[in-house]
């Protein structure tokens, strides 16, 4: 009795413990960090598709997105350089192409 106890309320509380969600909090998430803290793969294809981008595999992973805790996500731009995670607590951002971008100074 005690056992089937013990299973039942740990899974009750499973569920909340692998649950994984952006934090609203922070200004920007590259695709494949939402990848890696949890199941956006859907919600990146799903906004991507809904502001007019291509849904390859460069864009899903190098876009930067807003986040909205458990209430999605919301495209920002793509990262044609590649989109940089910048590790727990920081803002994830757009790496800069080099010396392209200052051309027009040239």
């Amino acid at each position: 009795m005690k056992t089937s106890t013990i299973l039942a309320g740990l899974a009750m509380v499973a569920p909340g413990v692998y649950a994984k969600w952006c934090r609203d909090t922070m200004d920007g998430y590259c695709g494949s960090t939402l990848i890696g803290i949890g199941d956006y793969y859907d919600d990146i294809i799903e906004e991507l598709l809904r502001v007019g981008q291509p849904v390859d595999i460069s864009h899903i992973k190098q876009s930067l997105f807003n986040c909205h805790g458990s209430h999605g996500i919301e495209f920002r731009e793509y990262c044609r350089c590649g989109c940089h995670n910048a590790g727990w607590d920081r803002n994830d951002y757009c790496k800069s192409c080099g010396r392209e971008e200052f051309d027009i100074f040239f």
